[in-house]
């Protein structure tokens, strides 16, 4: 490329990055639909469902818009370019005409539009249309609801669209939610369920929901379950012990806790379990609710709670120790660690640590620590969004416990954050002053992971905070570094993804 054209290039970007009076053209985290230009009325959100899923005449203006990108008037180019990226979607189709154009301005405008398309969080956006639509009462947009139902990103947006669906719908509309609970696309099954859920009880919505008590997604079936417990009706009690076999930890534990709520029975179902251990107690389940489910005496509507608890207070089921690079079975690891009732101990000076079977994201953890009574403390840590091989120090956010210095963040086997503005950082001290307890006495360590960002309290006391972690599904730890330390209280509730 020669330095005249360069220069050119160096021009065009200059002149095609948008100036702040233009914040529309920024798509930044946090934009509203007035930021693109869409008014909260109905006219205008029916225009931007539209575009979602652009008609023919629609991609003809779209393609006049990036056919203008290469006129030879700069304002012409310019307006076509806010016109751009104000939609919501630009189809791949028609961004792909535009390499016939052979331009440079060209190619560094559809550049940048294809970043703002990669970018762009459109289950954001398509939820703040919906919110819109229930805050503002914005009546007679059901079609375009159930249209971009498939678009939306699993139970929340389900949700939201359902608020949405409820509030914009007439009562001509109520065949058409009927209709769709029969959809084979999952997402339109979940609109129009929440819309029943949230109508008046009557034998009729309870007869829509429980059309559904069969449904293949196990989503759509923890809806349901909650929905008819709600109601009152037994039946829900069936459909949570479906649920023991949900594919997702969280579901799993919501629903051994409503059961264990409801019917004041235990059996032995650990959620972390795997598969084929949890099988037997689930029979327990079914066999319990063959013989009781009539005439026992049950608690509705649920009040339990969706914590997990990590540590069963007999044994080490749903962990695993990791000694240098070895993984140890459970017999093998009880040399090193003892379960005292409430206290899961480790008792041998070594260095490894002993991690979950299950991997979790977005969660509130909890537990205790403690250093025996008469010794001078020790090292270790909690590992948090641990991935990658067992090694002795995997890819994990390392939250200190060491004496002194609790609170302190490690990055240990590449993992990448952000604390304190410092990308990358290797160690992040405390925020406060220290607020551990004297040796010998309990510390409660809280840690928040949540959309990639990480808070940790001790005692009480906010310590750090990471931003730009991994937002992906990770082990949990309990570090040792040759001193016995003893633990409690091991819980986790899961915030949802």
């Amino acid at each position: 490329m020669s330095i005249k054209t360069k220069l050119k290039a160096l021009l065009i970007l200059l002149l095609t990055i948008p100036m702040a009076s233009r914040a529309q053209s920024e798509d930044t985290p946090g934009k509203t639909l007035a930021d693109y230009g869409y008014a909260s009325n109905k006219k205008d959100l029916s225009r931007f469902f539209e575009l979602l899923n652009p008609n023919e005449a629609e991609k003809n203006r779209i393609s006049g818009w990036l056919k203008e990108l290469g006129d030879p008037r700069f304002t012409v180019r310019d307006e076509a370019m806010a016109e751009l990226m104000r939609l919501p979607i630009l189809p791949p189709q028609l961004l792909k005409e535009t390499e016939k154009f052979n331009d440079l301005e060209v190619d560094v405008r559809i550049n940048r539009l294809r970043k703002i398309q990669q970018d762009r969080d459109l289950a954001g956006l398509i939820e703040a249309a919906l919110k819109v639509i229930a805050d503002a009462k914005i009546k007679g947009l059901t079609d375009q609801v159930l249209h971009i139902a498939p678009q939306l990103s699993g139970e929340s947006g389900w949700e939201v669209a359902g608020q949405a669906a409820t509030i914009t719908s007439e009562p001509s509309d109520w065949e058409k939610f009927k209709l769709s609970l029969k959809n084979e696309i999952v997402g339109t099954r979940a609109v129009s369920l929440h819309v029943f859920v949230a109508a008046e009880k009557s034998p009729e919505t309870l007869s829509l929901i429980k059309s559904l008590i069969d449904d293949p997604d196990f989503r759509i079936l923890f809806i349901v379950a909650n929905a008819l417990a709600e109601r009152l009706d037994r039946d829900c009690l069936k459909v949570y012990v479906k649920l023991l076999n949900a594919p997702t930890l969280r579901v799993r534990v919501a629903a051994i806790n409503a059961l264990r709520w409801a019917t004041q029975q235990k059996f032995d179902y650990a959620p972390v379990a795997p598969d084929e251990q949890r099988q037997a107690s689930i029979q327990q389940w079914k066999k319990w609710l063959e013989d009781n489910l009539e005439n026992a005496d049950v608690r509705l509507p649920i009040r339990g709670t969706g914590e997990l608890v990590l540590y069963n207070g007999r044994d080490l089921t749903g962990w695993r120790m990791i000694l240098g690079s070895q993984k140890l079975d459970e017999k093998q690891a009880q040399q090193y660690w003892k379960a005292n009732g409430e206290v899961l101990s480790c008792v041998a000076k070594v260095q490894g640590y002993l991690r979950t079977s299950e991997d979790f994201k977005n969660y509130i953890l909890t537990l205790d620590y403690r250093w025996p009574q008469g010794s001078r403390g020790g090292d270790g840590g909690i590992h948090l969004i641990q991935t990658g091989p067992d090694t002795g120090y995997p890819s994990c956010l390392e939250v200190q416990t060491h004496t002194g210095n609790a609170g302190d963040f490690y990055t240990i086997g590449g993992f990448r954050v952000e604390a304190g503005g410092v990308l990358n950082v290797g160690v992040r001290s405390r925020l406060a002053d220290s607020s551990e307890k004297p040796i010998g006495q309990w510390n409660r360590i809280e840690a928040t992971v949540r959309d990639g960002t990480v808070s940790v309290s001790v005692n009480g006391v906010l310590q750090n905070r990471a931003t730009k972690c991994p937002q992906v599904h990770g082990k949990i730890a309990l570090r040792i570094e040759g001193a016995p330390v003893d633990f409690r209280n091991i819980r986790l509730v899961p915030l949802g993804e």
